[in-house]
């Protein structure tokens, strides 16, 4: 029986490997981009200025502890647009949306802590909503409106 050398033995083991790889593609798997879910339930001591979400769906009382958070890019008729200590909602949707809310069409929701979220939140803040009359994509900021 002949005998390999090292270089040919290193050969040997490492050609049939050759063939898993073409061009730019790797043996090593490429991670998906990470795209947001459609809807995200979101505690409210969670929940971010420029979060979207289904105004149709607030509570009417304003009471919260998980709310439903959608992908901007999708329909929607709510979206964050302060996180308060207080209810300075007026004031802050005036500077995010750049235009006062008794010039707009859009109405201001005050979410609150529910007892469920009080819970978890210790000194939950307060969220201002801008719910819109009719469903739109991308964010308020900005917009005048």
């Amino acid at each position: 029986m002949r005998r390999l050398s090292p270089a040919m033995l290193l050969v040997a083991l490492t050609l049939p490997l050759a063939g898993c790889a073409t061009g730019s593609q790797s043996m090593m798997a490429t991670p998906k981009p990470q795209t947001p879910p459609p809807a995200t339930m979101v505690h409210l001591a969670d929940l971010r200025t420029g979060m979207c979400v289904d105004g149709d769906r607030l509570p009417r009382d304003g009471k919260v502890a998980y709310l439903e958070v959608l992908a901007c890019d999708l329909d929607h008729t709510g979206e964050v647009f302060a996180v308060l200590d207080n209810a300075g909602c007026p004031a802050a949707y005036q500077a995010y949306v750049g235009a006062g809310s008794d010039h707009s069409t859009n109405q201001i929701r005050v979410l609150t802590a529910s007892a469920d979220a009080w819970d978890r939140a210790g000194s939950p803040p307060t969220v201002c909503v801008a719910v819109a009359p009719t469903p739109i994509t991308g964010s308020l900021r900005g917009t005048g409106r």
